[in-house]
């Protein structure tokens, strides 16, 4: 069961007669996918990065929350950084 096995994998976003749905483990992964369709812009993306760190300081570096929340950032900075070098 996925209590002993680990991660949960994702199922694959997808779109139903237009609308998209987006899968993800945090508010940052949110926030990135977001950004990415054109729904928030560079400093809404920045600041919920912030916020889910302020949110998460009080939980041990070690847990599992730390690790998505560390996962989902570096592709929000990656995502950030693509659409800043845009021409």
């Amino acid at each position: 069961d996925w209590l002993t096995k680990g991660r949960v994998e994702m199922p694959a976003d997808k779109r139903v007669n237009g609308v998209p749905f987006f899968y993800f483990r945090t508010y940052v992964g949110a926030a990135r996918k977001a950004f990415r369709a054109g729904l928030i812009g560079v400093d809404e993306l920045i600041r919920v990065v912030r916020q889910a760190q302020a949110d998460l300081a009080p939980v041990p570096r070690d847990d599992a929350k730390w690790a998505d929340l560390r996962a989902d950032t570096e592709l929000a900075v990656v995502a950030l950084g693509a659409a800043l070098d845009a021409p």
